[in-house]
């Protein structure tokens, strides 16, 4: 069995982990000086935006993919934020100054009295918005995937803002105006809208929120605190029975003030949504060549550390592709946008956001999606690299929940696509879509990338109790394939990390930092290496070196073999979750916000 190689030159990156999808490339020499003080840095540049796919290389071009929020729509949503808290900050005052004297309508006098009115409204108002807002608190806390985007931990400062109004309304709403507890009240949202202005979390894009944003995410404390001490202020020597009205006044007002601000921020303002773009990059001096923007989509739900630009683009060395989920787009490598494929309800489906890469095969680009928790139908398709126009499209009923990007094998004398969902692994006619063989396998969630050597799948994978490290032997070809399970161990899977296998070894990285070689003929563990910090990007190798990246920016060179010996590494000083891409001597690591490019000086 054999790996088909890209037709670009075998010192290019061309794809998602090199020039056959493994990882590993005939590049040399490589630098083993890694980090933003190295001698072998040749330059960094910042990329616009936020992403962790993994930059590529076609002879003097590098090429990412980006998402940003969109400058227009982003300074719209702020002064739509800021003009709310100012409307509701006047029509407070307008209700104070403007309603507080009034004298009683005459249809509400009578044997009930327009104060008892005034009284049942007030409990109305104080029972239905705390109710309501604990409600919302609930949900926050409990379920903030409705409100937020999967791993983002904005129920810190919803439930708090939200339970501290709804303690607000419940504790003072039924005390006289004039009463002293509403100096306490005001002053405990005072010291609640300090907490969260302070303590507000990152926002979708992993940035710390505005302070214009915060302030407006916390003016119905502000704004409740000020009620209340005005009303203490200007009614302290009025009888109690003429405090009703503006009392009533002030829990509506409240009330109002916090529900219209909460309901617009989270329903109401409709998302500027995110701008996906490419770029490109002088492989030489890292000059930005070019920046195209491709589509505007709303963000849709993700894992925390994921990210709206994760899938590795790939080129012909004529074309460029790029995957977001949310659409697929063709450019040349002048930048000039040829053709998008949009799928608007991919906003919707996601859970945790998208990662398969784009494959090239033949005159065709491959994507292998499956669906996340029965969000939505699996798919896998095929698109002509010229038009767009679909070549085939199947949608695979037992297949969900894995996010790896598929091999293309040459088994016999015919070509497989071979990719794994959760619980089997498949291979498919990369031609037709037509399934030819599936395979059980007890791993769920499936990231990593495969490796192969002759008829033997390597795999390392899977989450919670259903990961494995493990060899299969695919026996016959086509629909006469046959699978048998040579070894599996749970020692050294890997959760994110896709494997790699070079000089005879086969090299996994866990998400704890574990580096394991294991022969890959008989699963035996040869040597293990304990690495500093959880790894998100992949491993990589080249030049008889593996090279490591972890989540703080820490970079581990290795000597390929079954003795890990240590070369080198160095420190990134920023964050980073894209695999490193090695071409033409160099090595390119995409941080959380600059490139790098290292190799020898010249």
């Amino acid at each position: 069995m054999l790996l088909l190689a890209s037709p670009a030159a075998a010192q290019d990156w061309p794809r998602w982990r090199g020039p056959d999808g493994t990882g590993v490339t005939s590049s040399s020499p490589l630098p083993v000086e890694l980090g933003a003080e190295a001698q072998q840095l040749l330059w960094k540049v910042e990329v616009p935006g936020e992403g962790i796919s993994s930059p590529i290389v076609q002879g003097e071009r590098i090429f990412l993919t980006t998402a940003y929020p969109g400058e227009l729509g982003a300074q719209m949503r702020t002064l739509k934020l800021v003009g709310v808290s100012a409307l509701l900050g006047f029509a407070a005052l307008f209700a104070l100054f403007g309603l507080r004297r009034r004298a009683a309508p005459t249809f509400l006098a009578g044997s009930f009295g327009w104060r008892r009115w005034l009284v049942v409204v007030d409990a109305l108002i104080a029972v239905l918005a705390s109710l309501g807002f604990a409600a919302l608190a609930l949900v926050a806390t409990f379920q903030p995937d409705l409100l937020w985007a999967d791993g983002v931990k904005g129920d810190i400062w919803v439930a708090s803002a939200m339970l501290s109004l709804a303690g607000g309304f419940a504790g003072f709403a039924w005390s006289r105006a004039s009463s002293p507890l509403r100096v306490l009240g005001a002053l405990l949202l005072l010291a609640a809208a300090a907490y969260l202005f302070l303590q507000v979390p990152n926002n979708k894009y992993n940035a710390p929120f505005s302070r214009v944003v915060r302030l407006a995410m916390v003016a119905p404390g502000v704004a409740g605190a000020g009620w209340f001490l005005l009303l203490f202020a200007v009614l302290r020597r009025t009888a109690s029975s003429s405090a009703r009205r503006p009392k009533a006044i002030g829990g509506l007002g409240l009330a109002a003030a916090a529900a219209l601000l909460f309901l617009s921020y989270n329903f109401w303002l409709p998302s500027a949504g995110l701008v996906r773009a490419a770029l490109c990059f002088d492989l030489k001096t890292g000059e930005k060549r070019w920046e195209t923007p491709l589509f505007v989509a709303p963000e849709e739900r993700k894992y925390g550390v994921n990210s709206y630009a994760t899938p590795t683009p790939c080129t012909d060395g004529e074309l460029l592709f790029a995957n977001f989920g949310g659409g697929v787009a063709c450019l040349d490598l002048q930048g000039e946008l040829r053709w998008l494929r949009r799928d608007e309800e991919y906003t919707g489906a996601s859970r945790y956001g998208a990662s398969t890469s784009p494959v090239l095969y033949e005159d065709t680009v491959l994507l292998m999606q499956d669906g996340e928790s029965s969000l939505r139908p699996s798919y896998g398709m095929a698109l002509e690299k010229r038009t767009g126009a679909p070549r085939w499209r199947v949608q695979p009923s037992d297949a969900m929940d894995a996010y790896l990007t598929p091999l293309i094998l040459r088994r016999g004398e015919r070509d497989e696509l071979v990719t794994m969902t959760t619980g089997h692994v498949l291979g498919y006619d990369p031609r037709s879509g037509e399934r030819l063989w599936t395979f059980p396998l007890d791993i769920f969630q499936m990231v990593p990338s495969l490796c192969s050597l002759g008829d033997l799948l390597l795999i390392s994978g899977g989450t919670h109790v259903r990961r494995m490290t493990a060899g299969v032997r695919l026996v016959g070809t086509g629909k006469e394939t046959k699978g048998e399970v040579v070894w599996e161990t749970k020692r050294g899977a890997a959760q994110v990390c896709s494997p790699v296998l070079v000089n005879g070894g086969f090299f996994t990285l866990s998400d704890t930092g574990i580096l394991t070689c294991f022969e890959p003929e008989t699963g035996k563990s040869l040597k293990s290496e304990r690495l500093e910090g959880p790894h998100w990007a992949s491993l990589v190798a080249g030049d008889g070196k593996l090279y490591a990246v972890n989540e703080q920016g820490q970079i581990d060179v290795f000597r390929a073999g079954p003795t890990l010996e240590r070369l080198g590494g160095g420190e990134l000083g920023q964050e980073c979750y894209a695999t490193p891409a090695i071409a033409h001597g160099r090595i390119l690591i995409r941080g959380k916000r600059h490139l790098f490019c290292f190799g020898a000086k010249p």
